[in-house]
């Protein structure tokens, strides 16, 4: 799940002094920690005082009596609310934001509406593409152990780092049983993962899948809107199924790509701080791009994994074209965070709120879709029998929904096992 905040803003640092509390007989066991350990600990709780969105609700805190940063964060936490909120090391941060890499297999995973585990994707380049891995395996048991019988799937994997190795059994998409031992590296993260046109009754419909808002999602982007600029589409469908978010900025400049140039200088977003922070408030605003489709509507494909900024382009283009979503109910991620750096750790908390320039916001239950259509893990992207694609062609083709299509149950225990598969900093990525 994904951090917003311009780039310009995520080298602040505080330095506030925080005195640490006395503990009294039924305090757990404190940890014993070096002075530069609780300098950084001092420095965190200070951060949570003065930039987290809920600063009024932090609690009073011993920064010894945790046995990490994130138990210690997680402490401070609106737990209500944030499921956000996270410490991590600074290479690893810049690595994936500015690099476009991380340390894994090279594939997302999620469980399709019959309860199976499927592979959801697959970065080019990657151990598991080399490995022969598709969307649509079924990942049966990971290092011998059933996948039925695995309560935290991020600690099977093991750690994120270069030559840790996993064997998998899968049933790949005939059915058949494949076995295969797969190692991490270092996986390049493509933004784009499938772009095409689509010929329907005489007009050319645009389709991408975009899942990254991070810096290198620039060029990509760019690249597919001159594609579709040069073949003079007539519509789009956006498909941000598995886009946990990143930067806001990339954000404004995709919706800015969609719209027309008379929308340019318009408020797209706002972000609102905590009552002490209410100077901090600011705004982004559509810019004149260079490449700009003047499109009048657009169908948006999200599942429970669309989260943060891509839930701001549903949301913020909404006062300005026509948005009809497909698929199921968003993430809920109506809050962003900056990145604080300190003593080579970032420290994340959950900073401001996002709204758009009707002043909507606070979909923390998610942005719900005009037609609710199970995620078809089973079809690789493009496949216009894809049943969210298919139901995103239908609407644009006949200007409804299809009555099947908009009455489709959708398991709620399995939105939640999607939603609770990885928190914290390994949601940012969203891949294993």
């Amino acid at each position: 799940m994904v951090n917003f905040f311009k780039k310009a803003r995520i080298f602040c640092v505080l330095l506030v002094s925080v005195l640490v509390l006395s503990c009294d007989k039924d305090d757990p066991v404190l940890q014993d920690l070096t002075d530069e350990e609780l300098d950084i600990r001092n420095q965190l709780v200070a951060i949570m005082n003065y930039w987290y969105l809920w600063n009024d609700e932090v609690p009073d805190v011993d920064v010894r009596a945790y046995e990490s940063m994130q138990d210690l964060m997680d402490a401070m936490i609106k737990n209500d609310l944030d499921k956000w909120s996270y410490v991590t090391d600074e290479s690893s941060y810049d690595q994936y934001f500015k690099q476009g890499t991380y340390a894994g297999h090279g594939f997302g995973m999620r469980y399709d509406d019959e309860g199976k585990l499927r592979v959801s994707l697959v970065y080019p380049g990657s151990p598991a593409d080399s490995s022969g891995v598709t969307r649509g395996f079924n990942i049966v048991a990971i290092n011998g152990k059933s996948v039925s019988d695995i309560n935290d799937l991020d600690a099977a994997f093991g750690a994120d780092v270069e030559g840790v190795v996993n064997e998998f059994k899968f049933l790949n998409t005939e059915g058949e049983e494949v076995t295969k031992q797969i190692g991490k590296a270092q996986v390049d993260i493509v933004t784009v993962l499938h772009e095409s046109i689509i010929e329907q009754n005489g007009k050319k419909i645009g389709y991408l899948v975009f899942n990254n808002f991070i810096e290198r999602a620039e060029t990509d982007l760019s690249n597919a809107f001159a594609d579709f600029a040069e073949n003079h589409i007539d519509e789009l469908v956006l498909d941000m199924r598995y886009n946990g978010g990143g930067l806001l900025d990339l954000a404004t400049m995709l919706s800015g790509m969609i719209t027309s140039a008379d929308n340019n200088g318009d408020l797209f977003v706002e972000l609102e701080h905590n009552a002490d922070r209410t100077a901090n408030n600011s705004s982004f605003f559509f810019e004149s791009e260079p490449i700009q489709l003047g499109l009048n509507r657009v169908v948006i494909i999200t599942t429970g994994s669309s989260a943060s900024a891509s839930e701001a382009v549903v949301n913020c283009l909404k006062p300005y074209i026509e948005v009809k979503t497909v698929g199921t109910t968003s993430y809920g991620k109506p809050v962003g965070s900056y990145g604080f750096r300190y003593e080579g750790y970032i420290i994340s908390p959950i900073s401001f709120r996002v709204v758009n320039a009707n002043g909507v916001g606070d979909y923390f239950s998610g942005i719900p879709v005009d037609s609710q259509i199970p995620d078809d893990i089973s079809v690789d992207f493009g496949n216009t029998e894809e049943a969210c694609l298919k139901e995103a062609l239908y609407y644009l083709e006949s200007g409804e929904f299809n009555n099947s299509g908009s009455r489709t149950a959708i398991n709620p225990q399995i939105q939640k096992k999607n939603r609770d598969m990885i928190k914290g900093w390994k949601a940012e990525i969203g891949a294993f």
